[in-house]
């Protein structure tokens, strides 16, 4: 959806103010109700009230104007549910009218960018990485297709088949899982009320099977456009230039993100630290795993000590039940007993680092959605300078320090990163003596008082949204047009 709001002002100075989302809008006319320096006011009785409700924000509407009767008017929001009632009591004593304004909870995203209705209790591989608090972020923004390589998929599965945008080569497998396994950590269908909620927030999958030349196949998804591409598997367990090349010219010519799962132990290549290619490739994002269930301490019946929050070992004290962990390893994420889709419509566990790398190519994949002019090393470098390395103040990760990459992937933070890359400031005052534009891939806020002087445009472009939070003085034949369209093209080069 567009919002444009164009101003253009052919009379004597005037001033624009964004004032948020209050919930209320209130005509103050006795000086003891006006909020002092604090939200807080000289009335016990009103101040009763602001406390009850926990008042959010109280503050002049529109600070600026010169307007006698807007001058009186004030927007007051609460964090707690408030009736109308309850201040035009204050009518009469103090207070000449109370209307509802724009509130703030009627703007908050809702279903799948904030808590949707399929995501079940089992997925504390979601609640581990924090992407509950990181799909809201992206709400309403077009999602990039991401690229699925893998074999053994059922497109059929009813919580796959509408997020898949196209295939090639597929066998529509009734028995084997991998691929299905996969596509459901990455994109499942999420908020439609049956099995479970994806990472990727309903990102479109387009869906290959690996064979003979499977790296040239990962070339031409990148070729075709693809920015963010997921890998579950391996091929060698020794370096080969070429291959090291071909990887390399994928993120570097492509702009494209490959994400790789480490290698499952000394299932791959004989030992839990050996280098799996090509996830050891340094052009790649190498992902191992680790545990998400229960608090460290726990014990269970019949394993013990077992899936211990952000603990590398499965079971502690085992080393036959971890994943790999060496120098390659970029990050790690969620792989053991990991819930998702599996054929003839069932949901199950499922344990490797190809299950955790899916987690990690969907959350790349809002990023590069967030800000599509963020290039593949950005995303790669932003993805494991964001990720919590606190995985390595565990005692029971001591044997592992620096093996396991920067840290466990921390959706919510990664995705902040991105916004906040995309998000222009006007944080100091600003005079447009001649037309300008900004635009941005995410917001633009402005926190510093702007004038634009007579027979000037000023064009504020954004996806998501623009704020203005200090004075806006827009001058005689002068003109301000804000443009808010989640499909706005903005050229990366010049921003």
């Amino acid at each position: 959806m567009r919002t444009i709001l164009n101003i253009l002002i052919f009379c004597c100075l005037c001033s624009f103010y964004g004032y948020g989302k209050p919930s209320f809008y209130i005509k103050v006319e006795d000086d003891k109700l006006k909020p002092t320096d604090s939200i807080y006011t000289k009335d016990a009785e009103f101040n009763e009230i602001l406390r009850t409700y926990n008042v959010k924000d109280y503050r002049k509407l529109i600070p600026s104007t010169k307007h006698e009767w807007l001058s009186s008017i004030y927007s007051i929001n609460f964090e707690k549910d408030i009736s109308i009632e309850v201040l035009k009591a204050f009518i009469g004593k103090g207070i000449s009218l109370v209307e509802e304004g724009e509130k703030e909870e009627e703007m908050q995203p809702t279903g799948v960018c904030e808590n949707p209705n399929d995501k079940l209790s089992l997925q504390t591989n979601l609640n581990l990485i924090k992407i509950d608090s990181a799909w809201k972020y992206a709400c309403g923004l077009p999602l990039l297709d991401i690229a699925i390589l893998d074999s053994c998929f059922n497109i059929n599965q009813e919580d796959l088949a509408g997020n898949v945008s196209g295939s090639e080569g597929l066998v529509n497998y009734t028995t084997r899982f991998h691929g299905t396994a996969v596509a459901g950590l990455v994109s499942a269908v999420t908020n439609n009320g049956i099995g479970i909620a994806g990472t990727g927030m309903n990102a479109k999958m387009f869906l290959t099977t690996v064979g003979w030349a499977t790296n040239s196949k990962v070339y031409s998804l990148a070729e075709a456009g693809y920015r963010v591409i997921n890998c579950s598997w391996k091929n060698n367990c020794s370096y080969c230039s070429v291959t090291d090349s071909i990887y390399t010219v994928i993120r570097d010519t492509f702009n494209t993100v490959v994400v790789f799962g480490a290698g499952n132990g000394a299932k791959h290549c004989g030992s839990p630290s050996a280098l799996v290619y090509p996830a050891s490739y340094p052009a790649v994002l190498s992902v191992t795993s680790v545990a998400h269930k229960f608090e460290r301490g726990h014990m269970d019946p019949v394993y013990g000590p077992a899936d211990w929050k952000d603990c590398h070992e499965a079971i502690i004290g085992d080393l036959n039940q971890t994943h790999q962990h060496n120098s390659a390893v970029d990050i790690c994420a969620p792989g053991y007993n990991v819930m998702t889709t599996f054929p003839d419509n069932t949901y199950q566990g499922s344990w490797g680092t190809s299950f955790a790398a899916p987690q990690v190519a969907a959350v790349v994949n809002l990023m590069a959605s967030i800000n599509p002019c963020l290039s593949a090393h950005d995303l790669i470098d932003m993805v494991k300078a964001t990720a919590d390395a606190s995985i390595y103040d565990i005692p029971e990760n001591a044997s592992y320090i620096g093996l396991l990459g920067t840290g466990r992937l921390d959706a919510n933070t990664a995705i902040k990163a991105a916004v906040e890359s995309a998000t222009i400031y006007i944080n100091n005052a600003l005079t447009v003596n001649t037309d300008m534009s900004k635009e941005a891939n995410y917001s633009i806020k402005v926190n510093a008082p702007v004038t634009v002087t007579n027979g000037n445009e000023l064009i504020l472009k954004a996806r998501k949204d623009v704020t203005i939070a200090n004075e806006f003085t827009v001058n005689a034949n002068a003109e301000l047009t804000i443009d808010v369209d989640v499909n706005n093209t903005i050229d990366c080069d010049n921003n």
